[in-house]
C-alpha cells in the first residue's frame, strides 16, 4: 500500500496573497497557525498570537474526511462567527484576530515509494586500499582548530513568512 499526502491550500483574503499548500503525511494532519517561527502557517500580524489556532484533518482512502479548526484562546472566526472550534470546508474563510484566511483547496495524493537501498555490509575487506604506498612517515597537524561555538555558528535560513 502506497503512502498518502494530505495536501491544503490557504490564501489571504485582504490583502489578498498567495496561494500557500501545507502538507503532512500522518493520518491525522495537524496544522499550526500563528506567528511563531514553528508555525506550518505564519501569520505576521501583531494581533495574531504566537500559537493563534490549529487545524486538524484525517483522512481515508478515498480522501479528505474531517477539517476542523481550534481557537487557541485568541480568538477565530469562521465564515464571521466566533468559534472555539469549527468544521471547515473548502471555500471557507477563517479570521485570526481579523487576519482573513481562506480554505482554497484540500486534496489526499499519493506519495511515490521510494526503493530501499541497503548499504554494503562493513568488513575487513570493505575499506579500500590506498591508492599508492608511500615511505615516508604521516605526521599529523600540529595544532588542531577549536571547534565553533554555539555563538559562532551560522543559524539557518528564516524561511519567508507568508502573510
Amino acid at each position: 500500500m502506497s503512502k498518502r499526502r494530505l495536501v491544503f491550500q490557504f490564501q489571504r483574503v485582504v490583502p489578498e496573497g498567495p496561494v500557500v499548500e501545507v502538507s503532512s503525511t500522518d493520518r491525522v494532519a495537524v496544522i499550526k497557525i500563528g506567528r511563531d517561527q514553528k508555525s506550518h502557517l505564519r501569520v505576521q500580524d501583531d494581533a495574531v498570537s504566537r500559537m493563534h489556532a490549529v487545524i486538524e484533518a484525517r483522512a481515508d482512502e478515498i480522501g479528505v474526511l474531517d477539517i476542523c479548526i481550534i481557537d487557541l484562546g485568541s480568538g477565530t472566526t469562521v465564515n464571521g462567527l466566533a468559534v472555539n472550534k469549527a468544521d471547515l470546508k473548502v471555500g471557507d474563510e477563517f479570521a485570526l484576530a481579523g487576519v482573513a484566511v481562506k480554505l482554497v483547496g484540500a486534496r489526499v495524493e499519493e506519495v511515490p515509494e521510494v526503493a530501499e537501498t541497503v548499504p554494503p555490509k562493513a568488513g575487513p575487506t570493505s575499506w579500500p586500499a590506498p591508492p599508492f604506498a608511500t615511505t615516508e612517515p604521516v605526521t599529523p597537524p600540529t595544532s588542531v582548530p577549536p571547534a565553533a561555538s554555539r555563538r559562532d555558528a551560522v543559524p539557518p535560513a528564516a524561511t519567508d513568512d507568508w502573510v
